[in-house]
C-alpha cells in the first residue's frame, strides 16, 4: 500500500459494534486495519465498475478470444498446482 494519510470518521453505533465483533472475533487485527480493509476494498470494487476498467477488461476477454493459442484444460492445471504445492517443504523456487 502506498503513502497512508490519517482519517478520523464517526461511525454509527451499530457499524463500529460490527468492527469491534470482526476485530473480537480475529477476523482483523485491530478497528483501524478493519477500517483500513474496508476501505480499501470499497475503493477497489468503486474502480472495478468503472467504464474505463470495464472498457480494459471487455478489450482483454476480446484479445483471448482472438488468441490462437489451445489453452489448457482446467483439470491439469489444478492437478499440475496440487502436486506442486501438497508439500510445501518441497516448494522450489
Amino acid at each position: 500500500m502506498g503513502k497512508m494519510e490519517r482519517v478520523v470518521a464517526e461511525l454509527p453505533k451499530d457499524v463500529f459494534a460490527d468492527i469491534e465483533e470482526a476485530v473480537s472475533a480475529g477476523e482483523f487485527s485491530s478497528v483501524q486495519d478493519a477500517v483500513t480493509t474496508l476501505a480499501t476494498e470499497w475503493s477497489t470494487n468503486r474502480r472495478a465498475d468503472s467504464p474505463e476498467f470495464r472498457a480494459h477488461a471487455l478489450a482483454m476477454i476480446e484479445e483471448s478470444r482472438r488468441d490462437s493459442h489451445p489453452g489448457y484444460p482446467m483439470e491439469e492445471v489444478f492437478a499440475e498446482l496440487r502436486a506442486r504445492y501438497a508439500d510445501p517443504v518441497s516448494i522450489k523456487e
